[in-house]
């Protein structure tokens, strides 16, 4: 049984690793200003005035101007709106959308109510990439503005199509570990940028465990694969992992079977992913050293 296990987890792992799906490349082709709305607002490449004729509020907001090119790795987008209310209150705000891309947070978007003889300014960042799924020759739209004038349209020519992965993850594990010491070590990985807007769980898989109890061929056993939701997710997300160096202690109940650790380096790859997108590998790499 282990060792189909272990034939099945190195399959997997050269199946999965970085690389196996393609990364879409988008190429800026035109900026095209929104209706100027009888001349009262101008918007242009990340900036857009709006001037109230009868002096009663006035709206300033800038934005970061989209990459001429956009690729798998995303780019960050700062939206920023200053409202003055003058001789009235004004509601203000700004925001993003598109036909192709995916925001981090979901939708971003900010509003406020300005009053009468006050101003007041507000950002919002979120990280964008492409879509899952985009094909070579497609057109892809961003819209940015704010939601009470007029704001710019960025358009898109997808130049190579792709599955997209923007998932990120790193580990608190220590440098060391003892080998045959109790408790386990407790430590996480760190995982961020997955897909808000979607029912795909978040998968931590070990591809060179030999059995369920996460043994490698190294001695380390890592206990932390499965998957989870992610609609109540907060990020950055900690992902609970425990790790032992075998051989176990007798009479601890750790299943460590003939898995034995050695002094010296070791190290044991994670994958972590999100439907079809791209995993995200982490190696998790220890010195490990006798029990005293």
């Amino acid at each position: 049984m282990r060792r189909f296990l272990a034939l099945w987890a190195i399959w997997l792992f050269a199946a999965l690793l970085p690389g196996s799906l393609a990364a879409a490349t988008l190429e800026l082709v035109e900026v095209k200003p929104d209706d100027p709305w009888g001349g009262w607002a101008h918007a242009g490449d990340g900036h857009m005035v709006q001037d109230d004729s009868y002096g009663r509020y006035g709206l300033d907001a800038t934005w970061t101007p989209p990459p001429a090119v956009i690729d798998d790795a995303g780019f960050a987008l700062t939206m920023t709106v200053t409202a003055k209310g003058l001789s009235e209150h004004t509601y203000a705000g700004i925001g993003a959308n598109s036909d192709g891309l995916l925001f981090d947070p979901f939708a971003p978007s900010l509003s406020f109510k300005v009053e009468a003889g006050e101003s007041a300014t507000q950002t919002i960042t979120a990280f964008v990439r492409p879509s899952e799924g985009l094909e070579a020759g497609q057109r892809i739209r961003l819209s940015i503005g704010p939601n009470t004038a007029p704001g710019v349209s960025y358009f898109y020519q997808v130049t190579t199509g792709g599955g997209g992965g923007w998932l990120r993850a790193t580990h608190d594990c220590p440098a060391e570990i003892v080998i045959s010491a109790l408790p386990s070590v407790n430590c996480h990985l760190i995982l961020s940028g997955w897909r808000r807007n979607t029912a795909d769980p978040v998968r931590v898989l070990l591809p060179q465990a030999l059995d369920t109890y996460g043994n490698h061929a190294n001695g380390i056993q890592v206990l932390g694969q499965g998957e989870e939701d992610v609609f109540n997710w907060d990020e950055p997300r900690s992902w609970g992992l425990f790790i032992f160096a075998c051989p176990a202690q007798q009479g601890t109940g750790a299943n460590c079977y003939d898995s034995v650790t050695l002094p010296g380096p070791v190290s044991v790859p994670i994958l972590v992913l999100q439907g079809d997108d791209p995993p995200v590998r982490v190696d998790l790499d220890f010195t490990a050293v006798p029990h005293p």
